[in-house]
């Protein structure tokens, strides 16, 4: 038999099969059948309609209106999500890092103005090149998103010089929820949710399915009085040069060649009289340590190092039984100031 032969008899076949599936589908929904399956087996022990099978088998009935009954309840109690949730995922990209053979970091904000507490969700991205013609085929994954909250997400991209547009084409199959997988129809529901995308760096584009975020929706989260409002999004050079997720060496020099500390010595309130930093081997911070007058208030200082570690006043450990000092962790990030004899030192390291 030669190949053509052998590929249009497959293809009768597979034709066949289909036609046969249908057909049988078609007749279980004639017969009241919920499934081909259901039809097979009633028909397998004589019965040929639902109605009769289910009156002649009660408990068969029961079981299949439990299921039924099941069913509905999940669909309700995901219905009833969809109506308490704001449905809505905003997806900012902030700022482009130096550049390392060819890949670039990009740092974006993703915020969860849901309900639902993310374990673990993904995105499938796509960059573009100015004609709109793929760059690369990436993805953003593992992200731990707690409901009514943000985050900032750092992602390593190839050719970045020749990225115009970064596009989130989906959410990710592969969801958790309160660190549980989650069911097809709840997260038939996940991938619906609108997600709207802004770019913070020039000449890059964002696009996603919820359109673009404007500046009234990208404050949500900056208007909450807690000590932490890490979500603006200008910081002056001293401020971005030693940031852990946004600073670097490139840029430190930037700042010292500017002038240093006798031109921009204000770190989010605070007037720093020295500074001192550590760097790794790519050039991002690894210790930053500065010094500060005595009589700057231990809150003020929170404040301002709240910013850096993504924390809270809530989040600290605090003491002044022999010197004013407190600590912060969040993930590998460690805050801290400690008061002694010449004023403040603050610190923050990265583990």
């Amino acid at each position: 038999m030669s190949n053509k032969l052998a590929k249009k008899t497959l293809l009768l076949l597979v034709a066949v099969t289909l036609f046969g599936c249908n057909e049988e589908a078609n007749e279980a929904k004639k017969l009241g059948f919920s499934s081909v399956v259901e039809m097979k087996e009633a028909q397998t022990k004589g019965w040929h309609t639902q109605k009769k099978y289910y009156e002649d088998n009660p408990s068969i009935a029961q079981a299949a209106a439990i299921n039924f009954a099941k069913a509905n309840q999940t669909e309700e109690k995901n219905n009833e999500l969809s109506k308490k949730n704001n449905q809505e995922i905003h997806v900012m990209l902030e700022s482009k890092g130096d550049k390392y053979a060819n890949i670039c970091i990009f740092y974006f904000e993703i915020s969860n103005l849901t309900n639902l507490n993310f374990t673990n969700l993904g995105f499938d991205l796509v960059t573009r090149d100015s004609s709109n013609i793929i760059v690369d085929k990436t993805d953003l994954i593992q992200l731990r998103i707690k409901p009514n909250d943000s985050i900032t997400a750092k992602l390593p991209i190839n050719h970045c010089d020749d990225v115009a547009t970064i596009e989130i084409s989906n959410i990710r199959n592969f969801i958790q929820i309160d660190g549980d997988s989650i069911s097809k129809g709840k997260l038939q529901y996940v991938q619906s949710l609108p997600i709207l995308s802004l770019s913070n760096v020039p000449n890059i584009t964002m696009k996603s399915k919820g359109g673009v975020l404007s500046s009234s929706q990208r404050s949500k989260f900056t208007n909450s009085d807690n000590g932490n409002n890490n979500k603006a999004y200008s910081r002056n050079l001293l401020e971005d040069s030693i940031d852990p997720k946004f600073g670097s060496r490139i840029k430190f020099s930037k700042f010292i060649d500017e002038g240093g500390l006798n031109t921009q010595s204000t770190f989010y309130g605070l007037n720093i009289k020295s500074l001192q930093g550590q760097w790794t081997s790519s050039g991002t911070p690894k210790v930053i340590v500065m010094r500060i007058s005595g009589a700057t208030s231990p809150k003020s200082i929170r404040t301002a190092l709240n910013k850096v570690c993504n924390s809270n006043h809530d989040d600290w450990h605090i003491s002044d039984v022999v010197n004013k000092n407190g600590n912060v962790t969040n993930g590998q990030l460690n805050c801290a100031y400690i008061s002694d004899d010449y004023g403040f030192e603050i610190s923050y390291s990265i583990n």
